[in-house]
């Protein structure tokens, strides 16, 4: 006996055409055996911002180690959360990535405005007679509070060592609110809360004495 082939009505087709396109938006949807894909998007910090007037200066060399991270934070995955739901549940968008792991990211710009504010060496240079700074990257991420609302949120452990001496530690932590619900204002605003963050630590470098 053969079994009915089953017709969608009209109506029904049109729906399953919808659902389609909307998981074409969010994760590609099969259409005649062929996966539809977004390009991939890569970004970065952008340009560095100005030094300000009344920047610090830092008279004393120090040497900045590579910012290190946990596992989860040193691949090019952008990532984000949404807290108005489960804060603990990571994601990541599917077309778009960091350049670098953000950990290389903020090492490039740290040593940076630390060059343009004092004078920045490698951990291989300048002896143990020369002061370390260490960054931990504990945080970096898109967080939304709400559907639509999101900011960029970056938290960092600084420390100083002076050979095996512990000079000072400490954490800091920015916010910058994105000027979209994506991945393009998610990077806007990761960028502009490290930048701000790199800030906190230079002032905070500068107020101690290695």
């Amino acid at each position: 006996m053969r079994r009915p082939i089953l017709a969608l009505s009209r109506p029904a087709f049109a729906a399953a055409l919808l659902a389609c396109a909307a998981l074409t938006l969010v994760a590609g949807c099969s259409v005649g055996g062929h996966a539809a894909s977004a390009p991939l998007a890569r970004f970065d910090f952008g340009s560095p911002p100005e030094a300000a007037a009344n920047a610090v200066s830092l008279s004393t060399p120090i040497r900045v180690a590579a910012v290190s991270a946990p596992s989860a934070l040193s691949t090019d995955a952008f990532q984000y959360r949404l807290s108005y739901a489960d804060d603990r549940q990571p994601h990541v968008y599917a077309t778009s990535r960091w350049t670098m792991p953000p950990p290389q990211l903020l090492t490039e710009r740290l040593r940076d405005r630390i060059a343009r504010q004092g004078h920045v060496l490698d951990t291989s240079d300048g002896g143990p007679s020369v002061p370390v700074l260490k960054l931990e990257l504990d945080e970096f991420a898109q967080v939304f509070d709400k559907p639509g609302s999101s900011e960029g949120r970056v938290r960092v452990r600084a420390t100083i060592l002076h050979g095996s001496a512990l000079i000072a530690q400490q954490t800091f932590i920015s916010t910058s609110p994105a000027p979209s619900p994506d991945a393009e204002g998610g990077a806007q605003a990761l960028a502009s809360a490290s930048d701000a963050v790199i800030g906190q630590v230079i002032r905070w470098l500068s107020t101690q004495n290695p």
